[in-house]
């Protein structure tokens, strides 16, 4: 048999590798079916690597690599250095501390954005500005 064929079949099935002890703590917290395309991803990209005669890192570490860059925030903070005060391109202006301290009371419960508390019925979310913009 060649060392390419037994190579490849020598690869650990998706269900043994969701059955490591690192990967079940991944499935714990992110959730069975990240962690599954995670592990197909990793497999085929080992295939690949076998065919092709090169070496390719643990099964194990390359999923839990793949899950830390799923799971990596892609925003990260910038000067703008461009002379357009509010630019579209760079999240427009910055929220002051007042507005996120505002911002963080209401958006970590719920709230009556499209309800009127007065009538007991379905609102307008325009309701909470239209007289801040007509004033």
């Amino acid at each position: 048999m060649e060392a390419t064929e037994q190579a490849l079949r020598d690869l650990p099935s998706v269900d043994s590798l969701l059955g490591s002890p690192a990967l079940e703590g991944l499935v714990g917290k992110y959730g069975r079916t990240q962690v599954v395309e995670a592990v197909r991803t990793a497999l085929n990209e080992a295939r690949v690597h076998i065919c092709a005669g090169r070496e390719y890192p643990p099964i194990v570490e390359v999923v839990q690599d793949q899950i830390e860059q799923l799971l990596k925030p892609s925003f990260c903070r910038v000067i703008n250095a461009t002379g357009v005060v509010i630019h579209t391109n760079l999240g427009r202006a910055p929220l002051s501390d007042t507005a996120l301290e505002r911002l963080n009371a209401v958006a970590t419960s719920y709230t009556n954005l499209e309800f009127d508390l007065c009538e007991g019925v379905r609102g307008s979310r325009q309701n909470h500005v239209s007289q801040h913009l007509c004033a």
